[in-house]
């Protein structure tokens, strides 16, 4: 009787293990060096929170990286972003699209200093090898230039011990920023012409 006691406490104890998200042991993440997003990134093991902080000058951004963890289990982590606005025009939405090698979910889209934005979520899809899905943020006050957005989303995946990402940060400028830009494009195509 005992024996069969300890045979099922430690059945217990091995469904527990197998059954809690994995642990990520490592992580890796930069901008990709050309200039559009120059940031900065810092990870806590405590809650997994990627904490990205930087200053945006054009469309797209690339943030690249890559977590390893200690099972092919589920973690969950929270990508947290301060992006400071250094585009030429205001921002009026801004897309994050996040890239995967593995299937992931995201979830838990978050605004703060700004409060009349919203968000949406668009489910990553396989396309060719790779998982894409999106963080939608629109909004009502324009950000305008040298002030900052900050966004969090979480993303949790599986499958794999290591996982590389690609976020691709894109603002959305105004409308009236890109009407102006279009016909300052008509103004020096006719000023070309005539030369």
């Amino acid at each position: 009787m005992r024996a069969c006691f300890c045979v099922l406490v430690g059945l217990v104890f091995l469904a527990a293990a197998s059954s809690a998200p994995a642990e990520i042991t490592n992580w890796y993440c930069m901008d990709d060096g050309d200039g559009a997003i120059s940031c900065v990134a810092d990870f806590s093991y405590d809650d997994y929170t990627m904490t990205i902080d930087g200053d945006q000058f054009w469309a797209p951004g690339h943030m690249e990286g890559w977590f390893e963890t200690n099972t092919a289990l589920d973690p969950t982590v929270m990508m947290w972003s301060s992006v400071e606005n250094n585009t030429a025009f205001a921002w009026t939405g801004y897309l994050v699209n996040v890239k995967m090698g593995n299937t992931f979910v995201l979830s838990d889209p978050t605004i703060y200093v700004i409060n009349d934005w919203t968000a949406n979520l668009v489910q990553p899809v396989q396309v060719g090898s790779d998982w894409i899905g999106s963080v939608v943020f629109s909004g009502g006050t324009p950000i305008g230039w040298g002030e900052t957005f900050e966004f969090s989303y979480k993303m949790s995946f599986d499958g794999s011990t290591y996982y590389q990402f690609c976020q691709e940060m894109m603002p959305v400028p105004e409308p009236g920023a890109i009407a102006l830009l279009f016909a300052g494009a008509l103004c020096a195509l006719a000023v070309f012409r005539r030369k």
